[in-house]
């Protein structure tokens, strides 16, 4: 069955992040009780560092980064997934988060005005962008960021190569779902150089730093 991104995550929107869904397998209590709290501690320190006034996120999901963003005076936050937003608005009024707001858009066609933002993030949306798809989303990532991206993502330097699961355990049917990309080249094609890269520990990922 042929991957369609709005359909595929609007399913799985409604459940996912939701419960104790990471105590099924070693791979998901892992992601939760490890991955979460480094990739917490390396998003923290970088945009301590840049000290943004605006933060604009790209496929926010359910808002699993939301608690990140303390103190960042204006934060918006977009994802093309009608139930990921609907649970994103969820956890802002039950956080009570006043300075974040939602958009549903894609990250092919960002409605937002050229510069607009500080920092623009990504953290695993990315790698689920089609390839046919993946140079429209990072130019206008470029586009709208007045200085910096920040993207935590699984890395390859091999184009257009599919990339294996999280986990050898998750089922066959979400393999259509992940590519992997040459983000330096991508970005740097879109004017935009690699800063840094910094290997997430215990796990295949690495975050980038991009500077217009």
């Amino acid at each position: 069955m042929k991957y369609e991104p709005k359909k595929y995550w609007n399913e799985r929107g409604k459940s996912y992040l939701k419960g104790l869904y990471f105590l099924r397998s070693p791979e998901r209590f892992k992601t939760h009780f490890i991955y979460e709290p480094i990739l917490g501690h390396l998003l923290r320190k970088e945009i301590k560092g840049i000290k943004p006034r605006t933060l604009l996120e790209v496929g926010c999901g359910p808002g699993r980064l939301f608690s990140f963003y303390k103190g960042i005076p204006e934060v918006y936050c977009v994802d093309f997934s009608s139930v990921m937003l609907k649970r994103a608005e969820e956890l802002i009024k039950q956080k009570k988060y006043k300075n974040i707001k939602l958009f549903k858009m894609e990250a092919q066609n960002l409605g937002f005005r050229e510069n607009q933002f500080d920092i623009v993030l990504t953290s695993n949306v990315l790698l689920h962008i089609p390839p046919e798809s993946i140079e429209d989303a990072i130019s206008e990532i470029v586009r709208v960021s007045n200085g910096y991206v920040l993207s935590v993502e699984y890395f390859t330097n091999k184009k257009n190569h599919t990339a294996r699961q999280h986990s050898q355990n998750d089922r066959k049917e979400e393999i259509k779902h992940c590519f992997l990309h040459d983000y330096p080249d991508l970005f740097r094609n879109k004017k935009a150089q690699m800063v840094k890269a910094v290997d997430i520990p215990f796990f295949e990922q690495k975050m980038f730093l991009f500077q217009k």
